[in-house]
Formats: C-alpha cells, sequence, structure tokens
C-alpha cells in the first residue's frame, strides 16, 4: 500500500535507470505523450475506468496529486509538468463528463476567457474560485511571472507577459 501510493504521487523509486528500468523522467515523459495522444484521439480527458484502465489511473493519479499540491505537499507534479499538461489543455479538476464541451485547452483560449472576464467585470483580478480553471491560471501565470523575473526557467514567455500585461493584468 505505501509503494503504490508513493509511485502514485510520482516518487521515483529508480532515479537513475539502474537495471534497465525508466528513470522517473522518462516515465514522465512517456505518461505525457500517452496523454497527448488520447487527447487527439479523444478530444479530452473524460473517461471511466471500463473504457482504458491505464488511462483513468494515470488521469486520476494526476489529479490525485495537483489537489494535493494544493493543500501544500510536495510530489512530482511540479510548475514545469502542471504547465505542460495545461498547454495540452488537462483539466485538473473535472471528474464527471461535462455537459457542455467548452472548456478552454490551451494558453490563448484561456487567454481569451481571461478578455471575456475583463469584458464582463472591467478587471482581470479573476478570483481563485472563479469558473474553476480560469482563477487557477491566473494565479499559476503569476507564480510564472515571478520565476521569469527571477531568471529561472518559466513556462511563461515574454511574449506571453506583454500580452497579459497589455489588457491591464496585474502580476503582483
Amino acid at each position: 500500500m505505501q509503494m503504490k501510493r508513493l509511485s502514485d504521487i510520482g516518487f521515483d523509486f529508480n532515479p537513475h535507470g539502474i537495471n534497465g528500468n525508466k528513470s522517473h523522467k522518462e516515465r514522465w515523459e512517456s505518461r505525457l505523450q500517452a496523454l497527448k495522444e488520447y487527447k487527439a484521439r479523444k478530444g479530452d480527458f473524460t473517461l471511466n475506468e471500463r473504457e482504458d484502465p491505464k488511462m483513468y489511473h494515470i488521469i486520476l493519479n494526476i489529479r490525485k496529486a495537483y489537489k494535493a499540491r494544493e493543500k501544500g505537499a510536495k510530489n512530482g507534479l511540479t510548475d514545469e509538468r502542471i504547465a505542460q499538461l495545461e498547454e495540452i489543455g488537462f483539466d485538473f479538476t473535472r471528474r464527471k463528463a461535462p455537459t457542455v464541451r467548452d472548456v478552454p485547452r490551451s494558453w490563448e483560449e484561456r487567454f481569451q476567457q481571461l478578455l471575456q472576464f475583463k469584458e464582463e467585470f472591467g478587471h482581470c483580478q479573476v478570483p481563485l474560485n472563479y469558473g474553476g480553471v480560469l482563477g487557477d491560471w491566473v494565479r499559476r501565470q503569476r507564480m510564472f511571472y515571478r520565476k521569469l523575473m527571477a531568471g529561472e526557467p518559466s513556462p511563461l514567455t515574454h511574449e506571453k507577459a506583454l500580452r497579459l500585461s497589455s489588457v491591464g493584468f496585474c502580476f503582483e
């Protein structure tokens, strides 16, 4: 049970790929590729366990790790990995199949959603709990901006930061 729990949160039992096993990084890249292929086939990440048990558990474990990370737990789901998942439209909170298929799936679509929010409310100060994904996306853009300004690796490019600034987005 403990081994499974450690594995679920991304613990690397074999960090250097000893004995021909994949390293943690290789496993992550393999899972990310599988997620991309699944999304290309199905269009989103909603499925039931019987449909594709392996993919179902990958998605479930990512969502569990994300939820644990939000509560302060440290695990293998890094900011970089969250950004990679976000870029392919991964929904960290979805549990049931949506009734509509209008969930933004890329940075650009989330940016457009931010513009719609600004048009409706007159500002870009999106509450964390607003609309599920948008509030969290805004929080991550601020976090990525701090990394960018500190010279650390960040999925937020200078161009994206300029676009956000140009519409009145506040990074503080």
